[in-house]
């Protein structure tokens, strides 16, 4: 069976870009609940065929995520190579850095203002 290149949720859209990175997509103005993120990760595991690679996160302007999908994200770590979250907001950017810096990762994690910046990061990650 082919394996889909693009995968469409309500909330997001998910696909392998170049250099065999995860790029995910979620929509401006989105609440990210528990279903959404536990959607997220299927997503990864199906593009990625099971493999660790590095991921991008793009995040939606004045989009939030909730408490139980966030406690979820913290107890199920994405299997990643490298990480970059891309947070337009200047607020959330802040707290997603803070948040970061007290968290123990299992890989390098980058925030990031833009995909371009996302994408030169991950590139430089070997």
């Amino acid at each position: 069976m082919i394996q889909p290149s693009i995968l469409k949720k309500d909330k997001f859209e998910a696909k392998i870009i170049e250099n065999n990175m995860y790029y995910i997509r979620f929509f401006d103005k989105t609440c990210i609940n528990l279903s959404d993120i536990i959607s997220s990760f299927e997503a990864y595991d199906k593009l990625s065929k099971g493999k660790k690679i590095k991921v991008l996160i793009e995040f939606g302007i004045q989009s939030t995520i909730d408490d139980d999908a966030r406690k979820y994200a913290e107890q199920n770590k994405i299997q990643a190579l490298a990480e970059v979250l891309i947070i337009k907001s200047i607020a959330y950017r802040i707290l997603a850095i803070i948040y970061f810096k007290y968290r123990v990762q299992t890989h390098p994690i980058k925030i990031q203002s833009s995909l371009a910046k996302g994408i030169e990061w991950l590139k430089s990650i070997n």
